[in-house]
């Protein structure tokens, strides 16, 4: 028998950050992934989500303005979000709690915080 695990929504992750979280969480959550704002918006209308993880980083560091967009849903719909920073980025860290982001973790992870988080 499967058992219904909650659900990670890890938007804008590369396949390396992709890799990382199916090694920490696999077993622990199911991990769905989106990569731009409708596929972020078909998850959330047909699927239940328990927490999402914003990539913040290299290419995706423009993902603020997405981050912005989607507050109004977020909050909503009362999902905790994470958002994922390159390590020393203050500004993004102070910019993601801004935008209501409740936690955050740098690159490269730490796999033992990354599962703490």
């Amino acid at each position: 028998m499967e058992r219904n695990l909650p659900t990670i929504l890890l938007v804008g992750a590369d396949e390396n950050i992709h890799q990382e979280f199916e090694k920490v969480f696999t077993g622990v959550y199911k991990i769905t992934q989106a990569d731009n704002e409708s596929e972020v918006m078909n998850v959330l209308s047909n699927e239940s989500v328990d927490i999402i993880f914003l990539c913040l980083t290299g290419q995706n560091a423009d993902n603020f303005n997405f981050f912005k967009s989607l507050k109004p849903t977020l909050n909503k719909k009362s999902i905790p979000t994470i958002a994922v920073i390159n390590y020393g980025d203050l500004d993004s860290v102070s910019r993601s709690i801004e935008f209501g982001a409740i936690e955050f973790v740098t690159m490269p992870f730490n796999e033992i915080i990354l599962g703490y988080r």
